[in-house]
């Protein structure tokens, strides 16, 4: 197996945790969301959002990665669960 070929099965081992671990998110935010509905709470709630935004930023600085690339992965991921949550 050449360099190449190695690195880009790190790459989609990788990228097969990442896919694996947005599922289980997702899970998770679809339960989330059933619990809000059952307590009448809103799907959005801004000041989770914030603090989530907070702590994402805080760790990508921290991994070396640029705020701006966590945060719109972040993105992604709260408007899939926004989705699933019924609010999308």
């Amino acid at each position: 197996m050449s360099e190449m070929e190695r690195l880009r099965a790190g790459i989609d081992r990788q990228d097969e945790r990442i896919l694996a671990a947005a599922a289980a998110r997702r899970e998770l935010a679809r339960q989330l969301g059933q619990v809000k509905a059952r307590l009448g709470l809103p799907v959005v709630q801004p000041a989770r959002e914030a603090r989530l935004e907070e702590r994402w930023r805080r760790r990508a600085l921290e991994l070396g990665l640029p705020a701006e690339q966590a945060l719109a992965l972040l993105d992604l991921l709260l408007v899939a669960g926004r989705g699933v949550q019924g609010s999308g």
